[in-house]
């Protein structure tokens, strides 16, 4: 069965979840959110109307900007940002919504720039 795909202008948010404008139920299924060109600017994953899964936004060229992985609506998971070249720029380490672990810093050339380790409640 084909995963439910909607524009973000056919949903709502009541109390933090998402629904589709058409139905009672949160949603479940992708959300995209675009630019004034059409092109896609954001597509975010929902399970029960709340961030769950991979969630990808990109620069108007088509290219990723930033993957995130979220687990009932908090960052859990990796985070990338990248250049527009798609080279990766950022990693970051997110343990339910706080960093953890590695975060890592490239120039665009790959070199590295820095990097931490980072604990919760530190």
């Amino acid at each position: 069965m084909k995963e439910r795909q909607i524009e973000f202008f056919d949903s709502i948010e009541k109390s933090d979840v998402i629904y589709y404008k058409k139905d009672s139920h949160p949603f479940d299924g992708l959300v995209f959110y675009r630019y004034p060109t059409g092109e896609v600017r954001e597509r975010i994953r929902y399970e029960n109307g709340i961030k769950n899964g991979l969630s990808l936004s990109y620069y108007p060229n088509g290219i990723v900007s930033q993957s995130s992985e979220y687990r009932d609506g908090l960052l859990d998971g990796d985070t990338i940002f990248y250049y527009q070249s798609g080279k990766m720029k950022e990693f970051i380490h997110f343990s339910l919504n706080e960093f953890e672990g590695e975060w890592v810093i490239y120039y665009e050339n790959g070199e590295l720039k820095s990097r931490a380790f980072l604990k919760k409640d530190v």
